[in-house]
């Protein structure tokens, strides 16, 4: 029967994806139209989202250990890809099982942003400190002054950019509802 199939198939899935199982297949329930084939569409959608969130917070922790080495190239990839995740849970359904992604791709996407502001700044920031060693080497001191100032403020800018971003806190990341903190597999 198809209930049997339901419970069979739910038995098989970790919290989230049985939330998310359940959410989307239980308008048909309801109306008594669900078949096998629902059932199936709706656990790959469900494996997709958890496959999508568990690599969207593995991202997300690479994102903070590279901005945390300095790396922030390598730490605006790794945000850029826990987005593409996130953005893929929302779109497979995932709001089932994390009614709080909205706001996660959000977080992410000003992380992003707080990245590639990083990286501007950086790079002004190396630009000046070009300038001033030049400068500093042709015996122009007060110019070699006022370039190392720059640089060092467009540094600044660059860290507090940098820590606006990184994800240290549960609350910022992708991280499981309580609920989901001990799920199994089945």
């Amino acid at each position: 029967t198809v209930q049997t199939t339901l419970d069979m198939t739910n038995a098989g899935l970790t919290h989230d994806e049985s939330v998310q199982l359940e959410a989307t297949l239980a308008p048909m329930v309801a109306d008594s139209t669900l078949n096998e084939s629902d059932i199936f569409h709706a656990q790959l959608d469900a494996e997709t989202t958890h496959d999508a969130w568990e690599h969207a917070k593995a991202e997300q922790h690479e994102e903070t250990v590279a901005a945390d080495s300095g790396n922030l190239e390598a730490a605006h990839e790794h945000g850029v890809n826990a987005g593409y995740d996130l953005q893929k849970v929302d779109d497979t359904g995932g709001a089932a099982a994390h009614p709080t992604i909205d706001a996660l791709e959000d977080k992410q996407d000003y992380s992003n942003q707080q990245l590639s502001h990083a990286q501007w700044e950086a790079a002004i920031s190396h630009d000046y400190a070009v300038d001033a060693s030049a400068n500093a080497a042709s015996g122009h001191y007060d110019n070699a002054s006022a370039s190392a100032d720059t640089a060092a403020a467009h540094h600044e800018d660059a860290v507090d950019h940098t820590a606006d971003a990184v994800h240290h806190d549960d609350a910022s990341s992708a991280a499981p509802e309580p609920a989901a903190a001990s799920e199994t597999s089945g």
